[in-house]
């Protein structure tokens, strides 16, 4: 439940309260659970937020909001899930010539009892274009993390739930390319890497395509992304949920394809089927998703 309000001809603010599982990289239900019989759950503000834009060329935000960054036009939420609400700031520079923006960003990502919370800075440069009539989108983002406590700050484990060292040190290169083929169709790759990591587990690609439209009454398409994660390419606490095996897995490659239809502008269906593959193939998990989107 959100509300956004225009403020002033520049100003505006957002709202938004959702129920939760009190952990955003958990898939698994946020109506409540088993052990309480199903009969609710927990409410937070996971939006509270103003933003300020100029002309549409300059754009800064303050509060809490979802990650602002481009991502990868086929399956985007390798790097940064979706539901992950960080509090911070923005900066968005969108110049009107040559295709080009810019962002930074300053989040608190976690809160500790003891010491300096955990935090990321972040910068990205994005191009959009074309060559020989051909459409081209780039995008290269730098992710600096520090205050990170190691296991003793996120619940005394050495490793998370989503696969990745606690003690390690982040600093995350990302770099994602699409080509527009035609009108409908799209191509993209994306290469990870923590440039930091001591240990060679260090990082992660994927490629895929997506077919059709999205967005409108009738629209429809399909996508399929392949994937490779090693341990530590990714902040597994803020990285992706959807695969059977949350975050990194502790080293995992997969595939996630599926099928996109708008019976209304606002209302999306998705069919999609992932699957999260290790070397030792008794670990190897998949799963079959139907999801129902309601945006406004």
């Amino acid at each position: 439940l959100g509300a956004k309000l225009a403020v002033t001809e520049h100003v505006s603010a957002e709202v938004r309260a959702i129920s939760t599982s009190g952990d955003a990289n958990n898939p698994y239900w946020d109506m409540g659970s088993g052990d309480d019989g199903f009969n609710g759950s927990d409410m937070v503000l996971d939006r509270i937020n103003l933003s300020w834009s100029c002309d549409g060329v300059y754009t800064f935000k303050v509060g809490r909001f979802g990650h602002g960054f481009a991502t990868n036009p086929v399956y985007g939420e390798l790097l940064w899930d979706g539901d992950v609400q960080p509090a911070g700031l923005s900066y968005k520079y969108s110049p009107e010539c040559l295709g080009l923006d810019l962002r930074l960003a300053g989040y608190v990502v976690d809160e500790f009892q003891s010491g300096a919370d955990a935090n990321v800075a972040a910068a990205q440069a994005n191009w959009k274009g074309s060559l020989a009539g051909i459409g081209l989108r780039a995008s290269s983002g730098v992710y600096s993390w520090s205050s990170m406590n190691g296991g003793i700050g996120w619940d005394g484990d050495d490793f998370s739930a989503q696969g990745s060292d606690l003690n390690a040190t982040y600093r995350i290169w990302d770099s994602i390319l699409a080509v527009d083929v035609s009108e409908k169709a799209v191509v993209s790759g994306q290469y990870i890497q923590n440039t930091e990591a001591d240990d060679g587990e260090d990082t992660a690609w994927s490629a895929g395509f997506k077919y059709g439209e999205s967005g409108q009454d009738g629209a429809w398409n399909v996508f399929a992304t392949l994937y490779e994660m090693e341990e530590n390419s990714v902040f597994g606490p803020v990285a992706q949920d959807d695969t059977p095996v949350a975050g990194t897995g502790g080293g995992m490659d997969g595939m996630i394809a599926g099928v996109n239809y708008w019976p209304a502008d606002d209302l999306n269906l998705r069919i999609w089927a992932l699957t999260s593959e290790f070397e030792d193939s008794t670990q190897d998990r998949s799963r079959l998703r139907i999801d129902l989107n309601l945006g406004f």
